[in-house]
């Protein structure tokens, strides 16, 4: 679903307004950058809010992205960041381009079960994979929160 928001929100950024369609670092940048601003992230992600709540204006700075593990997957320029940040609707840069925030807040949501996905992966014979089924599981997963107890 997430996938699906990201793209839909790239072209309605790109339709019509004459800007390049996104493309390198800059597009695989975009899905774990709309992870982290989501609703369901923000709720429980405790570094994120944080940082934002330090700030008057509830700014998160660009330059800590450079920390983040999906993100040092991709890049250490600051540059593809920001110009995956700016095709994003979800959010906006300040104008220095140093910070950024969500356009909208985060809907509160009183059941934390009602926003979480749990997945159980249990007596899985993986006997004849061709590959390690971890890497499967891995790349399945990789913009979801881990949670406790996996097992490998």
């Amino acid at each position: 679903i997430v996938g699906v928001e990201v793209d839909n929100q790239v072209r309605r950024k790109n339709g019509g307004s004459g800007k390049r369609k996104l493309k390198g670092k800059a597009k695989r940048l975009v899905q774990p950058l709309s992870f982290y601003f989501s609703d369901a992230n923000l709720r429980k992600d405790r570094f994120i809010i944080s940082t934002m709540n330090k700030d008057p204006d509830g700014y998160f700075p660009v330059k800590l992205f450079l920390k983040f593990n999906k993100v040092k997957q991709v890049t250490s320029q600051i540059k593809d960041v920001i110009k995956a940040i700016k095709h994003l609707d979800l959010l906006e840069l300040s104008p220095d381009e140093k910070k950024v925030r969500r356009k909208n807040p985060v809907i509160a949501e009183k059941d934390v079960d009602a926003c979480s996905v749990y997945v159980v992966c249990e007596n899985i014979c993986f006997k004849y994979c061709l590959h390690d089924p971890r890497t499967w599981l891995h790349r399945a997963f990789q913009y979801f929160r881990v949670f406790e107890g996996e097992h490998s």
